[in-house]
């Protein structure tokens, strides 16, 4: 009688290879999501570097920091604030020609911040991050 042998070794290389998949499968998954992690943490850095520019931006608005009037309003600048960088522009938005009394010159205030040499990036990579913000400030006569 003749026995057949051989069935126990195709069934481990199935479960081995059904383990190796499983582990690739993990590897990469745990990979993402520490990349992701990474991620939102440079997000924050970004929007906290964008925030500085813009209280930066604010600041030259004020007498305190800028106090050569007639031209509050700092032309666009780029900052690096802990090795982001922020480009910081200002705009006049109504020169104190408000019909209301007593208004004073508005300015629209943005700072972009990055992970990149130049901000905003035109071509920007899969670990690129940037945050924008944007506010108005009145500027009293």
């Amino acid at each position: 009688m003749h026995k057949q042998r051989g069935f126990g070794m195709i069934a481990a290389i199935v479960i081995l290879v059904i383990f190796a998949a499983l582990s690739g499968y993990i590897v990469t998954l745990s990979s993402s999501q520490n990349l992701g992690s990474a991620l939102d943490l440079q997000g924050t850095q970004a929007y906290f570097a964008a925030e500085a520019g813009l209280e930066w931006a604010k600041c030259q608005t004020q007498q305190t920091c800028n106090p050569t009037p007639p031209t509050p309003c700092a032309p666009a600048t780029n900052l690096t604030i802990n090795g982001y960088t922020v480009a910081v522009a200002c705009t006049v938005t109504s020169a104190g020609t408000a019909t209301e009394a007593g208004l004073g010159s508005i300015y629209l205030l943005t700072a972009v911040a990055c992970n990149s040499p130049s901000c905003p990036n035109a071509s920007p990579g899969p670990l690129y991050v940037e945050r924008k913000l944007s506010g108005l400030i009145e500027n009293s006569p």
